[in-house]
């Protein structure tokens, strides 16, 4: 009977032990982190700003190669830590990543035992730009002064320490030592309860950042330096009443992704909607006469315009000119208007002037039925076309118009000579017609009077 009850007791107290194991190792997975999120943005951000860079699974960091490391750190009073993990370096994680690491000015690891917000943050040149270590034994540098006071042997310290660095741990084993212990080793006996965890050892042997070692780490949020810009090609515009005009302005950013966030979430506003009006996607809109300013705005950047509205019918003020006979035009108007131009009233062969307003004063032959008025910009063009040589086998127009002069110098002489020619036609047909004359008057007298 004594050996049945026996029996009975052993058997529930296997069935205790292995409940109690099954439990810690099923604890030891329970909390893991089976993603880890790298989100980028800047200074002033919001969480809900940063942008989503990149997803790992605790596969991917695997396949990224896992290094072992051990991490020493000391809590400030009498127990020295020591961290056995095997992970990925962090900057390995922020290089897969695709961030530029010399962008970086800080970076916030959220943890999933700690709720909302940061669990700890680190300036990049604290984290990876220093240099770190793993003090081997540590706990045995330590040891009580007479008046208790916890004191370190840092020289001794230094000769066991080894460079480290900073790691998302995919597994490890912390454990506590109390100062004084002598060949306290890490171990490799690690569990995955704690993933993923950021390691980074110390500085010195008496630096104090035990609460900054962050355990089940979910997000990365990297601040960048700096800040993203906005930049256009046109910052001063001018408008007329009625009209519109569209915005355009350019993200600059550390990082392309940075770069569309910024672009796609700008907001504009105008300084006053009464003079210029704009809408969400930069288009303006000319409402009255006067001047305002448009700012686009987006992640801390903004880019001013000025906008100068002026009145339609202003621009056409004033009265043209009159003309006289001689072609002479006067232009008085006013404003932004155009002059009047004189032209010939007989209708007659000539030359018109017309003024132009600030244009330069063309001569217009009045023979042709096509009339032009050219700027100073382009008389100083078709000048500079008169006066340049034709290429070869092809006839410049200075070359066309000495032709059409040479042409016409040809036939007034012609003109000429046809006049002299009738005018000896008529002479010598006058002399005939005198000599007829004189005969005829003889011939009759001498018939007549014998």
């Amino acid at each position: 009977m004594k050996i049945k009850k026996a029996a009975v007791w052993f058997l529930i107290m296997t069935v205790a032990l292995v409940s109690v194991w099954a439990g810690a190792v099923l604890s030891s997975y329970a909390n893991a982190v089976d993603k880890l999120t790298i989100k980028i943005g800047y200074y002033g951000w919001s969480p809900d700003e940063y942008v989503e860079k990149a997803v790992f699974t605790a596969s991917d960091l695997y396949d990224m190669g896992t290094v072992t490391e051990d991490y020493t750190y000391w809590d400030g009073s009498k127990r020295v830590a020591i961290d056995s993990s095997m992970g990925v370096p962090l900057s390995t994680v922020l290089d897969a990543a695709g961030i530029d690491q010399g962008s970086i000015a800080n970076l916030d690891f959220w943890t999933a035992d700690s709720g909302n917000g940061a669990f700890t943050s680190f300036t990049w040149q604290q984290l990876l730009g220093t240099k770190r270590y793993y003090f081997r034994n540590l706990p045995a540098y330590f040891s009580y002064d007479d008046s208790g006071k916890v004191v370190c042997d840092t020289d001794e310290a230094w000769k066991d320490a080894e460079r480290v660095r900073p790691m998302m741990a995919l597994e490890e084993n912390w454990t506590w030592y109390e100062i004084g212990t002598e060949d306290a080793t890490g171990t490799d006996n690690y569990g995955t309860a704690n993933r993923f965890r950021l390691n980074f050892g110390q500085t010195d042997p008496m630096e104090k950042r035990t609460f900054n070692s962050a355990k089940m780490v979910h997000t990365i949020y990297v601040m960048f330096s700096g800040s993203p810009v906005l930049t256009s090609d046109e910052t001063n515009i001018d408008g007329k009443v009625g009209s519109s005009h569209q915005l355009k302005v350019t993200a600059a950013a550390a990082d392309e992704a940075l770069e569309g966030s910024v672009q796609d979430n700008i907001v504009w506003s105008s300084s006053n909607s009464d003079i210029v009006e704009v809408d969400e996607f930069g288009n303006l809109t000319f409402k009255k006469e006067g001047t305002a300013t448009v700012t686009a705005s987006s992640g801390g950047a903004t880019q001013e315009f000025t906008i100068t509205v002026s009145d339609k019918s202003k621009d056409s003020e004033g009265s043209g000119g009159s003309g006289n006979g001689n072609g002479n035009g006067n232009g008085n108007g006013k404003g932004k208007g155009t002059a009047g131009a004189g032209r010939t009233a007989d209708k007659k062969p000539g030359t018109n002037t017309r003024n132009t307003g600030n244009r330069e004063r063309v001569k217009v032959d009045t023979n042709k039925s096509l009339t032009y008025v050219l700027s100073d910009s382009a008389s100083t063009r078709l000048r500079s076309a008169f006066s340049k040589t034709a290429s070869e086998g092809e006839a410049s127009m200075s070359t066309h118009q000495q032709k059409m002069d040479d042409d016409a110098e040809q036939l007034k002489v012609k003109k000429d000579d046809d006049k002299g020619l009738a005018g000896a036609m008529g002479l010598i047909n006058g002399i005939i017609v005198i000599e007829g004359g004189i005969f005829g008057f003889l011939r009759y007298r001498k018939q007549r009077w014998g």
